[in-house]
Formats: C-alpha cells, sequence, structure tokens
C-alpha cells in the first residue's frame, strides 16, 4: 500500500530500515487529553528537558497533547509504533485533500516533527523517517514512526501516568462536520450562536459523562479483532456542509470494531443487556414523512415484499437506491458489495440473485410496485437526509434515558441497554416518531436478547 512520507536517504524505505514499516503502527491520536495533576508535573519536567523554540504556553499545549497520545498508544500496546507524516501541511486538508479527524487543538504538523526530533535528541524514542522508493511489488511508502524508548517509559512510570485516565476531545463538542469532498470543516464561526446546535452540543456532553461513569465490558467475543476499548466517547458527523444532513453518532467501540453477533456478550454496570431495534427504520421513516400508513401485509417487514427475493438482499438494494445519484450507480455499488461486503453469506446471495443489471432493474421494478412513493424518493441522494431523521430519533432517545442516569448504547438505529430498564426504553423509542409528528413512520421493534446472564452469586456469565 502507498503512504505518505518525506523523502529517504534510501529509495526503498524497507531496505533502509529492515521490517521496521511493517510492524504494528497507528497514527498519531491527537483528540486524547487529562486534566489530571500528575500530567501537568510531567510536561513541565519533560519541557526542561526539551530543547525546543516557542513561547511556553504554547509549548505546553503541543506537549500535552503528545504526552497524551504517546500514554494512549503505549497504553493500548508497549511494543506498536506511533505514525505521522514529516510534511508540513500533513495535518490539514491541503494535504492529499485530506485532514486528520484526530486533531481538535488544530496544532501545526512543523513544530510536532520538532518536538519528535527534540525527543530522539535526549533519547526518549526510536525514530524512522518514512518516504517512497520501489520494491518487487512497485512503488510504495509508508509514514514516517516512532516508538517510546525504555528511557521514556522509565519517566513515565515516574510520574505515575499509567495511572491516569484519558479522555478523548471531539471537535466542535461533538458537532462534527464534513464538505461536500468529506473534508472535515474546522471553522464553525458561522455557527456560532445557534441553539439547536448548542443544545445537540449538550445532550452529547451529558451523555459522554454518563458514558464515562458506567463500567461497559464485551464479556466474549466470538469474532476475534482488536478493539480499543479505552474509546467510549460519541460524537455525530454531518455532511455537504449542512446540519441538515447526517448527523449519526459514531466514535465509541460498541459502534466501531465490535461486530454485531458480539453485542449480544455486551453487559452495563455487570449486568445482561438487550438490544432492541427499529426494524426497516428508513423505509418506514419515508411512509412517515408522507404521512402515508405502511401496507399491511408489509408492516410486519417491509423488504419482504417477494418470496424470490430474499429480505437481506431487498435491504441492500433499497440502501444504495437512496444513497447514489443513478440506478446504474446503485447496481455497481451491489457489484462492489460482491466483492467487499463483510457479510459472507449477504456476498453469496448478491452473487447468486444479482448476475447482471437486468436482474437489478427486475428487483427494483418489483420493490417499487410493491412500495410505489420510492418512485420519486430513488437515486437522489435521500440517504442523507433519512440519517439526518434517524439521528434526530437517536438524539430524542438519548436525552430522554440520560435525563433518567440510564446509560444506553446508540448503534445508529439500535439500542443496547440494562435488560431490566428495556421497557423504559421501548417506551421512548415509540414516543419519539410522535414527538417529531411523523408516527406513521414508526416501525416495528425488535428485540436481540443478550446471551449472558447472572449466576446465582450475582456474577455475570456466558449462556453456554
Amino acid at each position: 500500500m502507498i503512504r505518505q512520507g518525506a523523502a529517504m536517504t534510501s529509495n526503498n524505505p524497507q531496505t533502509a530500515q529492515p521490517n521496521i514499516f511493517e510492524r504494528p503502527s497507528r497514527p498519531m491520536e491527537l483528540d486524547w487529553y487529562s486534566s489530571d495533576e500528575r500530567m501537568d508535573s510531567a510536561v513541565r519536567d519533560l519541557l526542561a528537558k526539551l530543547n525546543v523554540r516557542g513561547h511556553q504556553n504554547n509549548l505546553i499545549r503541543y506537549l500535552r497533547v503528545i504526552l497524551a497520545a504517546v500514554l494512549k498508544s503505549y497504553k493500548s500496546n508497549p511494543n506498536r509504533y506511533i505514525s505521522y507524516g514529516r510534511n508540513s501541511d500533513f495535518l490539514t486538508c491541503r494535504y492529499k485533500g485530506k485532514a486528520d479527524p484526530r486533531n481538535p487543538e488544530r496544532l501545526d504538523a512543523r513544530k510536532i516533527i520538532e518536538i519528535v526530533d527534540a525527543l530522539k535528541a535526549i533519547g526518549f524514542v526510536e525514530s524512522h523517517t518514512g518516504g517512497y522508493g520501489y520494491a518487487e511489488e512497485g512503488h510504495i511508502g509508508r509514514l514516517s514512526r516512532f516508538k517510546v524508548t525504555e528511557r521514556f517509559v522509565s519517566f513515565i512510570k515516574g510520574h505515575k501516568l499509567l495511572d491516569i485516565q484519558l479522555k478523548q476531545k471531539p471537535i466542535n463538542g461533538g458537532m462534527v462536520l464534513k464538505d461536500e469532498k468529506k473534508k472535515l470543516i474546522y471553522d464553525y464561526s458561522a455557527y456560532e450562536g445557534n441553539s439547536r446546535i448548542q443544545r445537540s452540543k449538550d445532550i452529547l456532553a451529558a451523555y459522554n459523562d454518563l458514558i464515562a461513569n458506567t463500567t461497559i465490558k464485551l464479556e466474549h467475543q466470538e469474532h476475534f479483532r482488536p478493539i480499543d476499548f479505552s474509546r467510549i466517547c460519541t460524537w455525530r458527523v454531518f455532511h455537504n456542509s449542512s446540519f441538515e444532513l447526517g448527523g449519526r453518532f459514531y466514535g465509541n467501540w460498541w459502534m466501531n470494531g465490535c461486530k454485531s453477533e458480539d453485542r449480544r456478550y455486551i453487559s452495563i454496570n455487570g449486568q445482561p443487556t438487550v438490544e432492541l431495534d427499529y426494524k426497516a427504520n428508513h423505509l418506514y421513516m419515508l411512509y412517515g414523512l408522507y404521512n402515508v400508513d405502511m401496507p399491511e401485509e408489509l408492516r410486519n417487514d417491509p423488504y419482504k415484499f417477494h418470496k424470490y427475493i430474499p429480505r437481506e438482499v431487498a435491504k441492500a438494494i433499497f440502501t444504495r437506491l437512496m444513497n447514489c445519484q443513478s440506478q446504474r450507480g446503485a447496481w455497481l455499488s451491489i457489484e462492489e458489495a460482491k466483492e467487499k461486503e463483510d457479510n459472507e453469506e449477504l456476498k453469496m446471495e448478491l452473487r447468486q440473485r444479482i448476475k447482471g443489471q437486468s436482474y437489478f432493474d427486475n428487483y427494483v421494478v418489483e420493490m417499487l410496485r410493491a412500495h410505489p412513493l420510492l418512485k420519486t424518493e430513488i437515486c437522489i441522494n435521500k440517504g442523507l437526509e433519512l440519517m439526518n431523521w434517524d439521528s434526530k430519533i437517536a438524539e430524542y432517545v438519548i436525552r430522554r434515558m440520560t435525563a433518567l442516569g440510564i446509560p444506553v448504547l446508540c448503534v445508529h438505529d439500535s439500542f443496547i441497554i440494562d435488560s431490566k430498564y428495556k421497557h423504559i426504553l421501548r417506551h421512548f423509542m415509540k414516543k419519539a416518531y410522535s414527538s417529531f409528528n411523523i408516527p406513521k413512520g414508526l416501525p416495528e421493534i425488535k428485540e436481540t436478547v443478550s446471551l449472558l446472564k447472572l449466576d446465582q452469586d450475582g456474577v455475570i456469565r456466558v449462556i453456554e
């Protein structure tokens, strides 16, 4: 894979540093912080050791963020490298059209590079400069990277930094906005004073505080994949420079990294959980926005509109029609899913059922026959508008549950909760639709039970 980096003395970074660029690494995460006084003491001590130019208060600001990033990486995996770019615009949208989403403090890449070099000079990190080169497989590139040395580890332990709690700081209070090219927007001055946006920030802050004081565990894992359990902060992402498009909740580990099957093994405060899910939410929502009743024969599952079209195939087609600008574009997205879809069962169904565009077009005809109101809604990028509606519904549920002090884990349009509170959650999930005056959009609510139980001693166990 080609990666960003600066020029190297060798034409081949893999030759210059054997195996270094194949070892585990993660980008430098600049959105972590701690208000612990031990961090303040360590930053002052570190500043005294480094030969770095600049105003003292500004250097302290940089060192707090970088030290938190180092701590975050070391606590997750002591042997993992931290990757970063040595280009001066690495953390800006000028760099290959991207901006690093993990830089809420808007730190300058040049100063980060200077500090990393200063840490290397005092023996606190081992550093390897990346770059571009050629190998047998062709043109390659690698990001620069560094890893803490035993000397830095001794410094960290001496200040008892491994005991402190790190928190994430999302951009703009968690109301993250991207433009039409999916670049992050950092200047929110045009939205200052917007009471609705501020209210959503306050809801997020209260929710994240509640979650931070909740014990959430994955008691068992069927799909063995690395999960960063320190990621408990939640934020929202809006699109196309508009707070009316998108807005779904992201960031936490139960949404990003945890497979749906494994969510059945989540416990909250030592209690088994249940997941309540709006069934066919976006399709129902369209009926609600039109104030039209879902046909009675389809109420149980609107995706089961034809006996020869499996539900998951119908759902895949609907999703593409809502998020593409043309029917051919939707079909091409299905063709891509045949190769890249994570769900192997769905991948096989798509390959078997949709053997060309004519098959896809016929399925669309059957869908429109069952759901005529879709005729004016497909292929106009309706998906972001529907996501905005389901994010409002989710925010309503989160707000009401947080006010009661009951933690609920949001996964877009489903919610995980301590099973003894499920009746309260169900009540607010139903009430949310009437509160937005779209009662006919209320879907069926599906319940997925936990695979955990409490034994006679009150200890949580996996159901065999």
